[in-house]
C-alpha cells in the first residue's frame, strides 16, 4: 500500500466510524426518548480524530518534526509530507506545494 492510499484510507475509515457513532448515538436517543429514560432534547455528536483513536499532541508534534527531517534529508517526498500532515489526497496535495502545479492534470486557473 503506498503511502498517499494509506492516507486516504485511513481517513475514510475515520468518516466511516464517525458515521457509525452518529447512527448509535441517534438509535440510542430514539430508545431513551421511547422509553422516556431521559428529557427530550437536542443532541450533538463531536468527534476529533487524529492519527489514531488515541492521540497524543506532543508525540504528533514529534513525529511531524521527524518528517520534516525526512523530507530535508531526501528520505520522504514532499506530496507524502503534505497528504500526511494535512490529510489530503495527492490532487490537493500537489495544488498546496509550490512548484507541483504543473505535475497536475488540471489546467490552472488564473485568479485576478
Amino acid at each position: 500500500m503506498t503511502m498517499s492510499s494509506w492516507y486516504v484510507t485511513e481517513d475514510a475509515i475515520q468518516k466511516a466510524f464517525q458515521a457509525a457513532l452518529e447512527d448509535l448515538v441517534y438509535a440510542l436517543d430514539a430508545l431513551c426518548d421511547l422509553a422516556r429514560l431521559a428529557p427530550a432534547g437536542a443532541y450533538q455528536v463531536d468527534c476529533k480524530w487524529g492519527d489514531g483513536v488515541l492521540d497524543d499532541p506532543e508525540t504528533r508534534r514529534q513525529d511531524m518534526a521527524l518528517d520534516m527531517q525526512r523530507v530535508a534529508a531526501g528520505l520522504m517526498r514532499d506530496i507524502d509530507f503534505v497528504m500526511k500532515w494535512d490529510k489530503v489526497d495527492e490532487k490537493t496535495a500537489r495544488k498546496l506545494l509550490p512548484g507541483m502545479e504543473e505535475l497536475t492534470d488540471e489546467p490552472e486557473e488564473e485568479i485576478e
